[in-house]
C-alpha cells in the first residue's frame, strides 16, 4: 500500500508538473508566437488535469503552505487564460482560495496580482459591490508598495464598473489616469485595452470620431501582439464605430472572425458579445433571419452562463430586431424580460435604452398613454446621464410621441431643435417623421416651427417635456 507521504509527494508532483504547463502556455501566448497555438492545443487535451489540481490545491489549510503555495501558483500562472476558459463565477471560484493562500503566507506581490484579476472577475460576474471592494484594496496595499502599474490596472476596472453605472466623469477619470500609468510603464497592452474603454465613453457622449479613433489604435496594438483572443474584443469594439459610419461590409466581416475565433479558441466569455456585434451587422444589411438566429444564439449562451450585461443586452437588441421589422409585441416581451434585470442591477444606460424603444413600440401599437410612461422614465434617465446624445435622442422619441398626438407645431419646433443634433439620431426615422410633419402642418408654418426650434435651449426644452407628461399623466389619473 502507498503511504501517505508517499501520495502527498505525488500530488504535488502532479499539481506542480500542471502549473509549469500553465505558465508555459502563458508566456507563449503573451509573445503571440506559432508556439502559441502550440500550448493552446496543449492546454485543450490538459484541462481536465489542470482544473482538477486546481480544485485539490484549493483544499490547503493553515498547516500546508506548500499546498497554499500552488494554490497561489495555479492563479498567478494562468494569466488570461482563466479569462478564455472559464465564466465569471468560474473565475472567481478559481481566484478567492489564492488570494487567501496569499494574503495568509505573506505573498504580497501575488496577493495584488490576484486582486486585479480578482476585481475583473466580479465585474464580469455582475457584482459591482465585490469588484469595487476588491480593487480599492489593491489600490491601498499598491500605493503602499510603489506598485504603480497595478494601481492602473485597478482605475482600470474601477472606471468600467463607472461606465456600467452611467457616471461617464469618473469613468473618463479613472481610465486616463490608467493611460497615464501604461504609457509611463511602456504597457502596450494595457494602453491598448484602456483605449478600447475611452472608445466607449466617448461614444456614449456621442463623439463618434473619438470613439473611432480609439478603436483602430486598439485594433493595430493588438493585431502587434499575436493574441487572438484579445484580437476578438477589438475587432467587435471596431465594428461599433463601423456601423455608426455605415460601412456595414467591413463590419461584417470583422464580426465574422471574431466568432470565429472565440470558437475556435474556446473564448466563452466573448462569444456572446462577438455574436451579438454580428446579429448587428446583418440588421443593418436586413438579413433579418440571421441577426435573429444569432441574437437568440447569444442571449442563450449568456444565460446559461449567467452573465447579465450580456444577457440584457442581448434582450434588448433581439427585440429591436422585432420592433424594426414591425414585431411590437414581441418586441416588448423582450424589452420588459431584460427591464426586469437593469432596474434589479441599476443599469441606467439598459434602462434608457430599453424605455426608449419601448416608447416606440407602444406608439406604434397605438397605445400613446403606455408610450407617455415609459417616455417619461426615459427623459428622467437621460438627464441623469447628462449627455448631449441621449438628451437628443430621448428628445427625438419625445417628437414623436407629440406628433402622433396631433401636436404638429409643438413637435416641429422640437424637430427644429434637433437639426444640430443629427448625429445623435435614427436619421432615416427622424427624415419620415419631419416629411410627415410637414405634410400635416404645411410647408410655411413647418419652416417657420423648424426655424422657431433652433433657438431652444435642449436642457430646457426636455424639463418642459416632463413637465408637459407630468400633466398628462395627472389628467389621465383623474
Amino acid at each position: 500500500m502507498i503511504n501517505q507521504r508517499t501520495l502527498n509527494s505525488a500530488h504535488f508532483r502532479l499539481a506542480n508538473h500542471y502549473i509549469g504547463k500553465l505558465q508555459q502556455a502563458t508566456t507563449a501566448r503573451k509573445r503571440g508566437s506559432e508556439s502559441g497555438k502550440h500550448w493552446t492545443q496543449v492546454i485543450d487535451k490538459d484541462w481536465a488535469q489542470i482544473k482538477h489540481w486546481q480544485e485539490w490545491s484549493r483544499s490547503w489549510t493553515d498547516h500546508e503552505p506548500e499546498k497554499a503555495n500552488l494554490c497561489v501558483a495555479f492563479a498567478t500562472a494562468s494569466g488570461n487564460i482563466l479569462g478564455v476558459r472559464l465564466t465569471a463565477e468560474e473565475n472567481v471560484a478559481w481566484l478567492e482560495p489564492a488570494l487567501k493562500a496569499a494574503q495568509k503566507f505573506g505573498d504580497s506581490a501575488a496577493e495584488r496580482e490576484i486582486l486585479v484579476a480578482l476585481g475583473f472577475a466580479y465585474f464580469g460576474a455582475s457584482q459591482p459591490a465585490e469588484a469595487t471592494k476588491h480593487l480599492n484594496h489593491l489600490i491601498q496595499i499598491a500605493e503602499q508598495s510603489h506598485d504603480e502599474h497595478s494601481i492602473g490596472r485597478a482605475r482600470l476596472t474601477l472606471g468600467s464598473l463607472a461606465l456600467q453605472r452611467g457616471d461617464f466623469d469618473s469613468a473618463e477619470a479613472d481610465f486616463q489616469t490608467s493611460l497615464e500609468i501604461f504609457e509611463k510603464h511602456g504597457d502596450v497592452t494595457q494602453v491598448g485595452r484602456t483605449l478600447h474603454r475611452l472608445g466607449q465613453v466617448a461614444e456614449y457622449r456621442g463623439d463618434y470620431q473619438q470613439a473611432y479613433e480609439c478603436r483602430v489604435r486598439y485594433l493595430s496594438i493588438v493585431e502587434g501582439t499575436g493574441r487572438e483572443g484579445e484580437l476578438a474584443v477589438a475587432l467587435i469594439s471596431l465594428c461599433d464605430s463601423l456601423l455608426i459610419r455605415q460601412d456595414f461590409e467591413t463590419a461584417l466581416n470583422y464580426a465574422q472572425r471574431a466568432v470565429d475565433i472565440c470558437k475556435r479558441i474556446g473564448y466563452v466569455r466573448m462569444l456572446a458579445p462577438s455574436l451579438l456585434t454580428l446579429g448587428s451587422c446583418e440588421m443593418e444589411v436586413q438579413d433579418y433571419a440571421s441577426c435573429i438566429a444569432h441574437y437568440e444564439e447569444a442571449v442563450e449562451h449568456s444565460r446559461l452562463l449567467n452573465v447579465l450585461g450580456t444577457f440584457v443586452n442581448g434582450l434588448h437588441r433581439l427585440g429591436g430586431v422585432h420592433l424594426r421589422i414591425g414585431e411590437y409585441e414581441r418586441a416588448l416581451h423582450y424589452f420588459n424580460e431584460a427591464l426586469v434585470i437593469a432596474y434589479e442591477k441599476q443599469w441606467p444606460i439598459y434602462t434608457f435604452v430599453l424605455r426608449q424603444d419601448m416608447a416606440h413600440a407602444h406608439i406604434a401599437l397605438g397605445e400613446l398613454d403606455a408610450a407617455r410612461v415609459a417616455l417619461h422614465e426615459a427623459i428622467q434617465t437621460a438627464v441623469e446621464l447628462d449627455t448631449e446624445f441621449h438628451k437628443a435622442s430621448i428628445l427625438g422619441t419625445a417628437v414623436l410621441l407629440w406628433h402622433k398626438r396631433g401636436s404638429h407645431q409643438q413637435s416641429a419646433m422640437w424637430a427644429g431643435l434637433l437639426m444640430q443634433y443629427r448625429p445623435h439620431l435614427e436619421i432615416e426615422i427622424f427624415d419620415a417623421m419631419c416629411a410627415e410633419l410637414e405634410e400635416a402642418m404645411e410647408t410655411a408654418s413647418y419652416q417657420a416651427a423648424l426655424e422657431a426650434g433652433q433657438a431652444l435651449d435642449l436642457h430646457d426644452v426636455l424639463t418642459s417635456v416632463l413637465h408637459q407628461l407630468q400633466t398628462l399623466a395627472e389628467a389621465y389619473d383623474e
